[in-house]
């Protein structure tokens, strides 16, 4: 969780959390680093919670890409180094920083390929502790202004929103290039429903939300269930799906 400048790591079961200190470039006066892609997962080798922060500094000599992750074991931060970074992150309407979407024990964001100019997945596994990168589907010809990756019951997935409609493509077999497959297409006509993003399943059903205001509901066949109203705030509000779990968060002193 995000408040400005800080990052807190909380367990809503047990009420515990965390603040993670700044990271010590963010701490130098002349750098004025942005956050645009950042993340949270489990390193199962190590038994480590990572918290993964992609910011950028613009100087006169140029656009400088800032790679780190913060372990919630060894409580510090390790900028990843000698690492080229053509990717950017321009489909967010407010330059809000795009969270990963924790598949396979990697976090993955959708990106630009600056130099290529072509929209790619960005993964950085948790393990390895490295970056790498993966097509989006063939066929996929949405603007990414209006698209995100999901997690679609245990499968990386990509949502895109056409003309009242928004299509779900899932990779069946993780970076296996050929399995991804256009599964769903939803209908928003008739449903009062044009900023529909969904960001989870539960029991089948596909959770989304409309404008950030209320959660809106799909069966796995995309038919149009229900809709409510959950924040009476007109810029919206995130919501976010997590597994309970009763388990600390690992520190140098476990």
């Amino acid at each position: 969780m995000h408040t400005n400048s800080n990052i807190y790591v909380w367990n809503p079961s047990t009420g515990l959390h965390k603040q993670i200190p700044l990271s010590p470039i963010d701490s130098r006066l002349d750098a004025n680093y942005l956050c645009y892609l950042y993340g949270f997962g489990y390193d199962k080798l190590r038994d480590d919670y990572l918290v993964v922060s992609v910011s950028y500094d613009t100087t006169l000599d140029g656009i400088h890409s800032r790679l780190e992750f913060f372990s919630m074991r060894d409580t510090k931060w390790k900028e990843i180094e000698g690492t080229y970074f053509p990717y950017v992150n321009n489909y967010t309407s407010n330059n809000a920083p795009r969270i990963g979407s924790l598949v396979n024990g990697a976090l993955h964001w959708l990106t630009l390929h600056e130099d290529l100019m072509m929209d790619v997945i960005l993964a950085f596994d948790l393990t390895e502790r490295k970056f790498l990168e993966m097509p989006v589907p063939d066929g996929f010809d949405q603007e990414l202004e209006g698209c995100d990756l999901w997690v679609f019951g245990e499968f990386l997935s990509l949502w895109a929103v056409g003309e009242d409609i928004v299509e779900i493509w899932v990779m069946k077999e993780y970076k296996v290039h050929s399995s991804w497959t256009k599964t769903l297409v939803l209908s928003l006509d008739g449903n009062f429903i044009p900023y529909f993003s969904p960001f989870c399943t539960v029991s089948g059903d596909i959770i989304g939300t409309n404008g950030g205001t209320e959660l809106v509901k799909y069966d796995d066949k995309g038919r149009f269930l229900e809709h409510r109203p959950y924040c009476n705030d007109p810029g919206g509000s995130q919501v976010a799906l997590y597994t309970e779990s009763l388990l600390s968060l690992p520190s140098n002193s476990a």
